[in-house]
């Protein structure tokens, strides 16, 4: 597929797609039925993780094709991981609020990371903000909710 200016058509269609469980999750845990609520917050939470992690290992792909790779991104690639399953597993149980907020914080900062990277593509920003954007938006009215209970 040629890329376009706003970048490849199934890039951004997967892109938006994968974002559908975070919107679901949101309305349902919001302003669903009580007896739906603590699937839908985990739900938020799993794939919150899922998603994290597969963003980190996205950059850790990127990167593994350089010779050599650098360290510098290689280890907060992995990192996000491993914060992702500190936050779903902890062996401290973290109130669902602390969840939610870490989560909000680590697709906030693996954004100013292609923010501030000179590596990735303009239509990849784009398409990452709008990802971004939506996921945050689900997570952070989730948080509000979670906060008013």
């Amino acid at each position: 597929m040629a890329l376009r200016p706003t970048g490849p058509l199934g890039a951004w269609i997967m892109g938006l797609l994968g974002t559908a469980p975070f919107i679901l999750g949101a309305l349902v845990y919001c302003w669903g039925p009580d007896i739906a609520e603590g699937v839908a917050s985990r739900g938020l939470l799993l794939y919150s993780a899922v998603m994290i992690a597969f963003m980190g290992g996205s950059r850790w792909g990127l990167e593994i094709g350089r010779a050599p790779p650098r360290w510098v991104v290689l280890a907060p690639a992995i990192a996000m991981p491993l914060f992702a399953l500190i936050l779903t597993m902890s062996l401290v149980e973290l109130d669902l609020k602390w969840r939610l907020a870490g989560f909000l914080g680590g697709f906030l900062a693996l954004w100013l990371w292609d923010v501030i990277s000179t590596e990735v593509p303009g239509w990849h920003l784009r398409l990452r903000t709008t990802v971004t954007v939506v996921a945050c938006v689900c997570l952070g009215l989730a948080l509000e909710h979670a906060l008013s209970l």
